[in-house]
């Protein structure tokens, strides 16, 4: 899924100097447009979308790509402060304890009277803030020292004294605003076309023809859902957008989507393969063995996408695992499903049969040869899942298998780090004593 391009390196000082023309309108248009396209780009993709708080004398807007980049405007009648962040800026205030933090001393030219905006988007950003701006009128002002390196929170800010157009689609940013959101030209414009009413403070009704760009996903990657949609529709509305959500056409497009999708992954696997799996996790013991009846193929393996939050490679096994239908996974296993196959995280059957903690099928499993020490891709092995749930029997029964103790999650934790951190001392016990 498309959601950011790779990180940027440096902004055109130069085509920027040229072309910006920062005032606080200016700005605050600029935010208006920016909030508008990653409110939409948060009902395609999923990304984070700003916060958006005005009235007829003053406004806020603060954004937080989830990526370690924020930043906030906050604006009166007569000025606005703009403060940004990045975790990667070598003056990223995060990295000072916090009674030490002082993001307005970025503002060496900031003047006393705007000193109280400048607090207020301070405090919105946490005080992280390594870069700024500050309008009056149509006087301006950066931080200093300004360094070309976006990571110094300069490109964040940027694109908000440039024309709308030019942050959109031109070459002054070296990452425009419709790549940065991943939407394409034809949302950026009808993004566009509500920029003049909401800029005179009039509310805007999303048309028909909006309606028939805005249900059309970029890149095709799949139907927009009416959650996703409605939640659109909220943050738009904070900013003056009414978006009537047309929930019976989207509800028609996923019906529609979901349909298409589920005739190409059996054409991908096969009709008695994806039966099998479905009626696997959906724990129908007479449909599985009628299934295996007919010869369905007893190992069949998902494909990525093959159900919401199901990884490429499950079996019908590790689906019944999974969903605790331990009564399937019974059947499954008399009639010689594979235990040792993995899906695409490195879990196998045995890693969801103690998820699940029935014991009797664990047993069963490490009887036919089950790896006891499988680990998943984050180094997570049976052991530690026992250990987390506090489960003693399924602990000894584990290192009784030959589970190694001392096996390192990602984060270097062992099944003992985990039993001291939640206090299971019984755990901790037989775990110490295995490794003494």
């Amino acid at each position: 899924m498309l959601r950011f391009l790779p990180r940027r390196t440096k902004l055109n000082l130069t085509k920027w100097e040229e072309a910006m023309e920062f005032s606080r309108d200016r700005v605050v248009r600029q935010a208006r447009l920016h909030h508008a396209l990653y409110s939409l780009s948060m009902m395609y993709f999923g990304i984070n979308a700003g916060d958006w708080q005005e009235s007829a004398e003053d406004g806020r807007y603060v954004f937080d790509n989830g990526m370690g980049e924020h930043f906030c405007l906050a604006w009166n009648d007569k000025a606005l402060v703009g403060l940004a962040a990045s975790d990667e800026s070598q003056y990223y205030e995060a990295y000072l304890p916090e009674e030490e933090r002082e993001p307005l001393e970025r503002f060496e030219d900031l003047p006393d009277e705007l000193r109280e905006l400048g607090e207020y988007a301070a405090e919105a950003v946490e005080h992280l803030a390594s870069a700024g701006l500050w309008c009056r009128g149509d006087e301006c002002g950066m931080s200093q020292p300004m360094n070309t390196n976006w990571a110094d929170g300069l490109e964040q800010l940027a694109g908000f004294g440039l024309d709308a157009r030019e942050a959109m689609f031109g070459e002054v940013l070296t990452m425009p605003w419709s790549h940065d959101t991943s939407l394409s030209p034809a949302h950026c414009e009808v993004v566009l076309s509500w920029l003049d009413a909401l800029d005179e403070g009039k509310r805007v009704s999303v048309s028909d023809a909006d309606n028939l760009v805005l249900l059309e996903v970029p890149n095709d990657i799949s139907v927009v859902t009416v959650e996703s949609a409605q939640a659109a529709a909220e943050h738009l509305a904070l900013m003056g957008v009414d978006w009537d959500v047309p929930v019976d056409e989207l509800e028609r497009r996923l019906a529609a989507g979901e349909e298409d999708h589920r005739a190409q992954v059996i054409e991908d696997v096969g009709e008695e393969a994806y039966a099998l799996v479905e009626a696997a996790r959906e724990g129908d013991v007479a449909r599985v063995r009628k299934l295996l009846e007919n010869g369905a193929d007893i190992n069949t393996r998902t494909v990525e996408g093959q159900w919401e939050y199901v990884p490429e490679g499950d079996t019908p096994l590790i689906q019944a695992l999974k969903a605790e239908h331990h009564d399937v996974a019974n059947l499954l296993l008399a009639a010689g499903a594979d235990c040792h196959l993995a899906n695409r995280f490195g879990q196998t059957a045995l890693t969801w049969a103690v998820e699940g903690g029935d014991v009797s099928i664990v047993r069963q499993l490490l009887k036919r040869g089950a790896d006891v020490n499988v680990a998943a891709q984050d180094g997570t092995t049976p052991l530690h899942i026992a250990t987390r749930d506090g489960s003693l029997v399924l602990v000894e029964l584990l290192v009784e298998e030959g589970a190694d103790t001392t096996a390192a999650m990602w984060n270097g934790k062992t099944p003992a780090d985990l039993a001291e951190m939640l206090g299971l001392d019984e755990i901790l016990q037989l775990l110490t004593a295995q490794q003494g």
